[in-house]
């Protein structure tokens, strides 16, 4: 795993959301959902860097449910888990991998999806007022 600073994870959090805010992409498209999810995961290691002086093996994950809980804000938060069409288990630290690798979850799970998302796009914008 590459070395991220503060100031790549405040860029990179500005990108994403920007991205994932971009009027090219369509509702549904899995590249805009990594845009959320990367703009949350790095938003929220910003936010460690800065506030609590997080570095180095404290920040290696994309569990965003583990680093809000690092940010004493779990509860912004009830990501539950669910499987995938193959029978994975689909949890924060893996959720990007869903979009990333176009994986299939069950038609039950749509409304798991759509929390996740609404859940993400909550703390998102929760990040973005502190995060200029």
């Amino acid at each position: 795993m590459l070395t991220a600073n503060e100031k790549n994870y405040k860029a990179a959090f500005n990108m994403h959301w920007s991205a994932f805010n971009g009027s090219h992409f369509h509702e549904n498209n899995g590249t805009r959902i990594l845009s959320l999810i990367y703009c949350v995961e790095c938003g929220l290691k910003y936010k460690l860097m800065r506030e609590k002086n997080f570095q180095g093996e404290e920040l290696k994950t994309h569990d965003f449910r583990k680093l809000l809980k690092e940010m004493k804000e779990a509860g912004r938060s009830s990501f539950s888990e669910f499987k995938t069409k193959r029978g994975d288990s689909v949890t924060p630290n893996s959720y990007h991998e869903l979009f990333r690798y176009k994986i299939e979850w069950k038609e039950t799970d749509n409304e798991k999806i759509e929390k996740y998302n609404k859940e993400l796009t909550d703390i998102a914008n929760w990040l973005k007022e502190s995060i200029r």
